[in-house]
């Protein structure tokens, strides 16, 4: 059997969360146990996940030691509060916000890789995802298309042997 994850999806009520749950199931990303987090207030609804209701769970009292992969699009001030916590757990936090884009030691990676297309627009020189993350970020278009190359090469090596 192939390699299966445990993936929490912050913000999965809204309309990025849903989407992120959306390509996971059409790319049949191998996800063992799907963590759909939201707040309070959003907590107790489902979301739906390869035809079944899941339920979302409130995101301040989620045990981030469960999940392997954090997918985080629930605003900035919500990845501030959550995304050290789940990397402490040991989870590998996405996070699809700008609230970590001036942070040296934090790379950047945009959801194109989730969808697999891996030589695609972040390692374009002239992409619009490049223009607005090297202007983002104050680098230029080339220095930041060369930092997202090495990911580029690793996702696409494992979508060439089947995990994407």
């Amino acid at each position: 059997m192939a390699q299966q994850f445990d993936v929490a999806v912050l913000g999965a009520t809204g309309l990025v969360g849903q989407h992120l749950i959306e390509i996971l199931q059409q790319r049949d990303f191998p996800v063992r146990n799907l963590y759909p987090l939201a707040s309070k207030r959003s907590a107790g609804g489902t979301v739906t996940f390869h035809g079944k209701q899941v339920e979302v769970l409130d995101a301040e009292t989620f045990d981030w030691t469960k999940a392997q992969i954090g997918l985080f699009s629930a605003g900035g001030s919500v990845s501030a509060v959550y995304a050290s916590k789940a990397a402490d757990a040991g989870c590998i936090v996405i996070d699809n916000t700008s609230h970590y884009r001036y942070e040296a030691d934090i790379p950047l990676v945009i959801g194109a890789l989730l969808s697999a297309s891996s030589f695609g627009s972040q390692a374009c020189f002239y992409s619009d995802s490049t223009v607005l993350a090297a202007q983002g970020s104050g680098c230029n278009l080339v220095s930041h298309a060369m930092t997202q190359l090495p990911y580029c090469l690793i996702v696409a090596s494992l979508a060439f042997v089947g995990l994407f």
